[in-house]
């Protein structure tokens, strides 16, 4: 009881304070043959033993307990502050399995996509399959009205499963501009200066010419 309770120290604590209160016995009262001495000091070494034992065992799983705790603690305080800077992300962000199924999405990622994004499969969410995206093969990727450019990246978590975070980065700006600068019509650029000079030298010779 004590060992369960208090570890290595209130077991030896323990077990010392049941050998003092054997000596007693042993001094004062009568009939205690040696043989019967030797026996009850066997007991008092055995329970002395199986004490510190017991205690050290009960410790060590206490200690265990204590780090297994704190090492949760920790590993709840990193889920939650990644889950923040998950959620505060202003991009769309995206984490798949191996298999191309969303398992996580932002905020943003709810927004463009729906609520229900986690749980369907990227390509039935923007056309385009997971291993795509990974191999950098889709450098435009359209989503309604809107253009964005796929950024991805492998994530190993145990047991040997792999994850898959996808970055969709806005680029309906840039890509507006592109447009627009290729449907810009090219006008040729005339010498201005020149076509002034012709026509003063133009209207010099009329000037000069004998009236009919």
């Amino acid at each position: 009881y004590a060992a369960l309770n208090f570890g290595v120290r209130g077991a030896v604590g323990t077990a010392l304070w049941a050998t003092a209160l054997m000596f007693p016995d042993w001094l004062f009262i009568a009939g205690v043959t040696s043989a019967n001495a030797w026996v009850e000091i066997g007991n008092l070494f055995i329970l002395n033993a199986v004490a510190i034992i017991v205690g050290q065992r009960v410790e060590r799983e206490e200690q265990a307990r204590l780090r297994a705790e704190a090492a949760l603690r920790a590993s709840e305080v990193t889920e939650a502050r990644y889950r923040a800077l998950f959620d505060e992300q202003h991009a769309p962000v995206l984490v798949t399995d191996g298999a191309g199924v969303v398992t996580e999405a932002n905020a943003a990622a709810t927004s463009l996509l729906g609520p229900d994004a986690p749980g369907r499969l990227l390509s039935d969410l923007v056309s385009t399959p997971v291993t795509a995206i990974l191999a950098a093969t889709v450098p435009r990727l359209p989503v309604g009205d809107r253009v964005f450019a796929p950024k991805a990246r492998t994530l190993g978590v145990g047991s040997g499963q792999r994850l898959v975070q996808i970055v969709l980065v806005d680029v309906t700006d840039e890509e507006r501009r592109a447009g627009e600068q290729r449907a810009y019509p090219r006008h040729p650029v005339t010498d201005q200066g020149g076509d002034r000079q012709g026509g003063r030298r133009e209207g010099g010779e009329r000037g000069g010419m004998p009236g009919g």
